[in-house]
């Protein structure tokens, strides 16, 4: 295979076979390589564990399938990069620990099982593509399930896709705004006259400080979790608002229907 070898001098530094794919149990004897800087065996179907003697040794670069690395996505330890593997059980048990409840998509409700299939497949997610580092892949992951269950709860899933839910990075979606962590802190949802009913599960973006929902028709009124987050600003539609738009309450501004 071209390119699979690299070496310095007459010492082999790197070796790279990825997506071949190749089966049958991770080469134990890979620490041989006494002068291995880069290891990338991702993409393929291999069985057990990264050897601790590569992951104790220093200086090498690792870059594994998420069924090989013995760490845990997106915290440090054996593999410097993570690859999904399909199915993922890091994306199944980021479902099945929100709000969902369970990773098997099939017996929820429309709203849950769409957003549910979403977050499952790892080609909705272009980071999964980059292995960026010291990325909050839990975090991120959990927020994006939030916004999920917003598209299919409201009519944005009748919009252009490109605008929400497309695989890119959803700092970047319309009305969405993060923090340099890539923690989400604002969401704009002003004037895109959505129909549907108010979402229920925005408390669960914990970093959120800016809401903005007014212009719309969404039925229901603004949960109490989602009045009660710590130092949130409001603005929202007199028919969302819980509160009178002169009487202080969950909505800093509240915009009555003749504005």
């Amino acid at each position: 295979i071209p390119n699979a070898v690299a070496c310095t001098g007459s010492r082999v530094s790197s070796f790279t076979l990825e997506n071949v794919p190749i089966s049958g149990p991770y080469p134990a004897d890979i620490r041989d390589l006494s002068e291995l800087a880069t290891l990338s065996l991702s993409g393929n179907a291999l069985s057990g564990f990264i050897p601790d003697n590569v992951c104790d040794a220093s200086g090498i670069y690792v870059a594994g399938d998420e069924t090989n690395c013995p760490n845990t996505l997106g915290l440090s330890g054996c593999c410097d990069a993570v690859r999904l593997t399909t199915p993922s059980s890091f994306l199944s048990n980021i479902v099945a620990s929100s709000n969902i409840g369970t990773s098997d998509c099939s017996g929820l409700d429309d709203v849950n099982s769409n957003a549910c299939a979403y977050m499952s497949n790892k080609l909705n997610h272009d980071v999964f593509l980059e292995y960026p580092d010291g990325f909050p892949y839990q975090t991120w992951l959990q927020e994006r399930l939030v916004l999920a269950q917003i598209f299919y709860s409201t009519s944005l899933q009748n919009m252009n896709p490109s605008i929400w839910l497309s695989s890119s990075n959803h700092c970047s979606w319309a009305g969405v705004t993060c923090d340099d962590n890539l923690n989400l802190t604002g969401l704009d949802l002003s004037g895109l006259g959505l129909t549907g009913t108010y979402p229920a599960s925005l408390n669960y973006l914990t970093s959120l400080k800016s809401l903005t929902t007014n212009g719309n028709s969404l039925t229901g009124i603004i949960p109490n979790a989602t009045c009660g987050m710590n130092l949130i600003e409001i603005v929202g539609d007199e028919s969302n608002c819980p509160n009178a738009p002169t009487v202080a309450g969950c909505c800093s501004t509240v915009i009555t229907a003749t504005e």
